[in-house]
């Protein structure tokens, strides 16, 4: 069973982020995030996607559900399942340790089926000059136990440095997955 976003004041939000111990948010946010509270202690952000569309696919002699939400990308490892992602950078402050909390604001149901996997690279044969279509559906093996729980739905990653500033890239995937070939919301 899949699980989408739900819908919150007739846009699909997700989830609100607290993330303690942050400084000012970076100046260029994503479409869709906007800072609610900015402290030297902590950073509450809103991240409201847009309406997921569902898409039914032919490929590889079966059917696939395709996951879309426009101005997010199709990212995964070739042979897992695609699912919508979008990430920035969170300013952090010199020192301390961030920490992410997640709340999911409401979602609703999407149809059941089997994720479309990541095309996976595949060299050329014969005669075939290498592009773009050198790509198969595959699924990865582990494919049939993919999921994203929500603790995946945001990710805090390791901080760096650059220019002087403290930052963290913060990776969002809005959809609850209970395995590829299983349910979502």
């Amino acid at each position: 069973m899949f699980l989408p976003p739900r819908r919150f004041a007739g846009l699909w939000a997700f989830a609100v982020l607290l993330i303690p111990l942050l400084a000012t948010p970076v100046a260029a946010a994503p479409p869709g995030w906007q800072v609610e509270e900015s402290t030297p202690q902590r950073l509450v952000l809103r991240i409201e996607t847009p309406p997921a569309r569902v898409e039914t696919v032919r490929a590889a002699g079966r059917d696939y559900l395709r996951l879309r939400l426009d101005g997010w990308y199709d990212l995964a490892e070739p042979g897992r399942p695609q699912v919508p992602v979008r990430a920035g950078w969170v300013a952090l402050p010199p020192e301390g340790t961030p920490s992410l909390a997640v709340e999911i604001l409401s979602t609703a149901a999407l149809p059941t089926g089997r994720l479309l996997p990541q095309p996976t690279p595949r060299p050329p044969r014969g005669e075939e000059v290498l592009d773009s279509t050198h790509e198969e559906i595959v699924e990865a093996e582990g494919y049939g136990a993919y999921r994203v729980g929500e603790a995946g739905v945001a990710v805090l990653g390791e901080a760096v440095w650059s220019r002087k500033q403290r930052l963290a890239p913060l990776r969002v995937r809005p959809f609850l997955v209970e395995g590829a070939g299983a349910g979502l919301r």
